[in-house]
């Protein structure tokens, strides 16, 4: 029960299929079954009228060692390789130039699993479906494992979401590292307006755990919506090396990373030198509405975390949010990494909040920045959300509004921290609400109403004279601050 497809010398096998075929080219149904395709050998021209355009697996194993399986089609699952249990091995040749009506241009996973340390899957499409090279449905009973390492390479597929991967389930786990790639994949719209698709240019998660460490990159992909690098609708992302750059999301939202857990809570973790860098979000055309947030990342309904030496870097919104973007029910931990020379149209060079986003910043630094609007370095824009600094450093930052800080919300401040201009328009200020380290400074502040006891800084919660921690910005003519103990003890605007 082992077949083996390799070509002689510098010749090729071909196993060629019928373009109206009924069935698949290879068929492994048995534990003990092994098929083995090499060098030379091809498995090309096939049509399997469901799944498994050129090989289908209920158990064995499949290892390719090179070779190439091109040109085959399935009309539902699967348009070279469909996989209901067993292991597939991959260490060199290529997928390329399969098609599924439905999901996984290349390969489909309803179970098993996946370990691919060489070759490249290229130029598949899931024509209305997900997954354009790898489509992965992990069940509470089907676990399925992938992983992708060595000089693994995913790139130019096309699917409607998960231009490259799709996974789902909560029984998924895909594992991405060493030097392997998932690169210049698109994930187009169904048709025009279609909901619910153009996502995750590169991957989507709709469940499971997906892992990217050491030298791996997701790379040059594009979504026509949001997520053109990675897309997470529900499950684990976590990130301890690698990069994600040079993605864009054309009419949506996140060019590296979009969180959009709508309903369902995300996690997505980076830490160690993991580096989001050079992706953008593009505001959408005519009659796409309030587009074009989080040129690096998107954060709705869901945690997005950064720390250690962890980079965001050289992204671009077309609005809001240069760096990061959190919006409704989003949550922005950062306890260390570095956010900077990002740039965003409109507001939040570096970070931008709204409605009820939430941002935590308690060390790293935020630095260089530029909006053309208000905040180079955090935009607090209007709504119920905050941003709690307890550490690290803001500086450096370009805007017209707020250089370091526009406080259009809350600003809680305590612990330690520096940060180096900060707009307050009218009726907003800086809340102490927790004993400040000597460290802390906030210098650079401007309230936008320029009056007698105006309220700079609310210390109500401490009862703490903390003049000299504060300090006008240069161009507050004939005012400076003054500690004032009343109902409300705080920092106030007095003439000079």
């Amino acid at each position: 029960k082992h077949l083996t497809i390799i070509g002689n010398g510098t010749g090729t096998l071909t196993l060629n299929g019928k373009s109206n075929g009924q069935e698949t080219l290879i068929m492994i149904e048995e534990d003990t079954g092994y098929f083995t395709l090499g060098i030379g050998g091809i498995l090309a021209n096939n049509t399997a009228t469901n799944y498994g355009g050129a090989v289908y697996m209920k158990g064995g194993t499949f290892t390719m060692k090179g070779g190439t399986i091109a040109n085959n089609t399935a009309t539902n699952y699967g348009g070279a390789v469909y996989m209901k249990g067993g292991t597939f091995e991959m260490s060199g040749g290529s997928i390329a130039n399969n098609t599924a009506s439905e999901h996984g241009g290349a390969v489909y996973m309803a179970g098993g699993t996946f370990t691919m340390k060489g070759g490249t899957i290229a130029n598949n499409t899931a024509t209305s479906g997900f997954g354009g090279a790898l489509s992965v449905d992990g069940d509470n009973n089907n676990k399925v494992t992938i992983t992708l390492s060595g000089t693994a390479k995913i790139s130019n597929n096309t699917a409607t979401n998960g231009g490259g991967v799709f996974m789902k389930g909560g029984n998924t786990e895909i594992t991405l590292s060493d030097n392997a790639e998932i690169s210049n994949n698109k994930a187009v719209e169904g048709s025009v307006g279609t909901l619910g698709t153009g996502h995750g240019g590169g991957v989507h998660i709709d469940d499971g755990t997906f892992t990217m460490s050491n030298n791996a990159k997701i790379a040059g992909n594009t979504a026509n919506t949001s997520g053109g690098g990675v897309y997470v609708k529900s499950g684990t992302f976590t990130m301890t090396g690698g990069s994600i750059t040079n993605n864009t999301a054309e009419f949506g939202f996140g060019g590296a990373l979009c969180v959009d857990g709508d309903n369902y809570k995300v996690t997505i973790t980076l830490s160690g030198t993991a580096k989001i860098s050079n992706n953008k979000a593009v505001e959408g055309s005519v009659g796409m509405l309030d587009t074009g947030h989080g040129g690096g990342v998107h954060v709705d309904d869901g945690t997005f975390s950064i720390n250690e030496s962890v980079i965001i870097t050289g992204n671009k919104a077309k609005k809001n949010g240069g760096g990061v973007y959190v919006h409704s029910d989003g949550r922005f931990v950062m306890s260390g990494g570095e956010i900077s020379d990002n740039t965003a149209a409109t507001n939040g060079g570096g970070v931008c909040a709204n409605t009820t986003g939430v941002f935590e910043m308690s060390n790293g630094k935020i630095t260089e920045n530029k909006a053309t609007g208000s905040g180079g370095g955090v935009c607090m824009k209007d709504g119920s959300h905050y941003f709690t600094m307890s550490g690290g450093t803001i500086s450096s930052n370009t805007a017209t509004y707020g250089t370091g800080v526009y406080v259009g919300s809350i600003f809680n401040l305590n612990g330690e921290g520096t940060v180096n201009g900060v707009y307050l328009p009218n009726g907003k200020n800086i809340t102490v609400t927790g004993e400040l380290d000597g460290a802390t400074k906030v210098t650079g502040i401007i309230p936008a109403i320029q009056q007698e006891n105006v309220l700079v800084v609310d210390l109500a919660a401490v009862q703490m004279d903390y003049l000299s921690r504060f300090k006008l910005d240069e161009s507050v003519k004939n005012f400076a601050l003054k500690h004032q103990t009343s109902s409300t003890a705080g920092l106030v605007l007095v003439p000079t």
